[in-house]
C-alpha cells in the first residue's frame, strides 16, 4: 500500500469523454474539480475513480495526507453555512472526514447522507467515523448510515466488527445503526443477546435494535420478559415481545403485569411515559379485537390509573377493538359530565375559585379528563351509527 502510495502521483489516468483521451498527470488536484464538473459523464467516471481509490485503502494512508493537502486550507471555514455542507462534492467530504477539527468531521458525515446514491462508498467511510473520539462525530456517522441500506453487505460486517469495540459510546452507535440493516445472522443475534445480558451501558438501544433485526425470533422472549423489569428498557422490551407472534397466554399476562409496576423517575423517564407505553404494547400483542377490548376494559376501569393512560387506552379499543366485547355502560359513563364536573369541583376545592391559582398538574388531568370524554362520546356516536 505505501508503495502505491508513494507513486500516487504519477499515476496517468484518461477520461475516454475528454478528447484524445488526455493523460492527468496532477490527478488529484484535476480529480477534484472534475467532481463537479459540469457534465454528468465526468462526474460520474469521477466518482468510479473515488471508488477505485477507496478500494485500494489509498485513504488510510499517505495517500490521505496527499489528498488533505490538495484541498485549500480555509475550504471548509468558508462553509458557513449547514446546507452548504450539503452541496460540496463528494471528494472534499471524504477528505473533510478526516479533518483534525471534529466539527468538520461531524459536518461532513452528516452531508454523506445525502450521497445515498454513492452508498457502496460511502458506507465504509461511515462505518469507520463510528470509533472517532467524538460523540459529535459518531452520531453523524450514525445518521448518515441510516441512508445507506443500499450498501448492507459493506456496511453490516464494519457495524458488526464494532460490537466488540472497547468504548461504550461506539457500540452504543453501532447497535443504533445496525436495526436499519436487518434481518442479521444468528450469530449477531446472539452477540446482541449477550449483551443484552452485561453490558448495561447498551442494554436501550439493544433492545430496541432486536426488535427490528431479529424479527420473531422466539429466542428474544425470555431475555426480553427479564427486561420488563428495568424501568428505561420496559417499553422497548414490551413492543418486541408484542412482535413475537404468536403471544403466548403467559407473555401476554406479563405485559399486563408491567403496567402496574412501579418507576423511578428520571429526567428521561416518567411513570406516565412507560405505563402509556406499554398500553400501546398490550394493544399490538393482542390476538384479535376481543383480546384488545378486554385488556383495554380493565385499564380504563381501573380506578388507581391515571387518565392520561386510559386515553390511549381507549383509542386503542376504538381502532382494534370491537362493541361486541367492550364495556359499553363503561363508555357511556365516560361520555357524560358528571364525572368532569366533580374532578373540577376538587381542583377548586384545592386551589380556590381563582382558577389562575390552580396547580400546572391538576389542570393539565382536567384537560386531559376531557379528551377522554370526548373520545368516549365519539367511539360511543360510531358505534351507534354502526348498529
Amino acid at each position: 500500500t505505501e508503495r502505491i502510495a508513494s507513486s500516487f502521483s504519477q499515476l496517468r489516468i484518461g477520461f475516454s469523454s475528454r478528447r484524445g483521451g488526455y493523460d492527468l498527470t496532477d490527478t488529484l488536484n484535476y480529480r477534484l474539480q472534475c467532481a463537479a464538473h459540469s457534465s454528468p459523464v465526468v462526474r460520474a467516471q469521477t466518482i468510479d475513480w473515488l471508488r477505485t481509490l477507496a478500494n485500494l485503502v489509498l485513504l488510510g494512508t499517505s495517500a490521505r495526507d496527499r489528498l488533505f493537502l490538495s484541498v485549500p486550507a480555509d475550504i471548509y471555514t468558508n462553509w458557513a453555512r449547514h446546507e452548504e455542507w450539503y452541496r460540496r462534492p463528494l471528494p472534499e467530504l471524504i477528505v473533510a472526514a478526516s479533518h483534525p477539527d471534529a466539527r468538520i468531521r461531524a459536518a461532513a458525515a452528516g452531508a454523506m447522507s445525502a450521497q445515498n446514491r454513492e452508498a457502496m462508498l460511502v458506507g465504509p467511510i461511515l462505518v469507520g467515523l463510528l470509533s472517532d473520539k467524538d460523540p459529535m462525530v459518531r452520531d453523524s456517522a450514525a445518521i448518515g448510515l441510516s441512508f445507506m441500506r443500499r450498501a448492507r453487505e459493506v456496511v453490516l460486517p464494519g457495524l458488526v466488527q464494532l460490537l466488540n469495540h472497547a468504548d461504550a459510546g461506539v457500540r452504543r452507535s453501532a447497535v443504533k445503526c445496525l436495526w436499519r440493516f436487518g434481518p442479521v445472522d444468528e450469530s449477531t443475534v446472539s452477540k446482541l443477546l449477550a449483551m443484552l445480558e452485561r453490558d448495561e451501558e447498551v442494554t436501550a438501544e439493544v433492545v430496541s435494535t432486536l426488535r427490528s433485526v431479529a424479527p420473531g425470533d422466539r429466542r428474544l422472549i425470555e431475555p426480553l420478559k427479564q427486561a420488563l423489569k428495568v424501568d428505561h428498557l420496559r417499553v422497548g422490551a414490551g413492543l418486541g415481545l408484542a412482535a413475537i407472534k404468536p403471544v403466548a397466554a403467559e407473555t401476554f399476562r406479563a405485559l399486563e403485569d408491567a403496567r402496574r409496576l412501579p418507576v423511578k423517575e428520571t429526567k428521561t423517564i416518567t411513570a406516565l411515559s412507560v405505563r402509556r407505553g406499554i398500553v400501546m404494547a398490550i394493544a399490538s400483542a393482542a390476538s384479535d379485537s376481543a383480546q384488545v377490548s378486554s385488556a383495554m376494559t380493565k385499564i380504563i376501569a381501573d380506578p388507581a390509573e391515571d387518565v392520561r393512560v386510559k386515553q390511549p387506552a381507549l383509542v386503542m379499543a376504538g381502532m382494534f377493538g370491537s362493541k361486541a366485547h367492550f364495556d359499553v355502560k363503561l363508555l357511556e359513563s365516560l361520555a357524560k359530565e358528571d364525572w368532569i364536573l366533580a374532578l373540577r369541583d376538587a381542583m377548586i376545592a384545592k386551589s380556590g375559585r381563582d382558577s389562575s391559582k390552580w396547580d400546572r398538574e391538576l389542570y393539565r388531568v382536567f384537560s386531559d379528563s376531557r379528551e377522554l370524554q370526548e373520545t368516549a362520546k365519539s367511539l360511543l356516536a360510531r358505534w351507534r351509527e354502526d348498529d
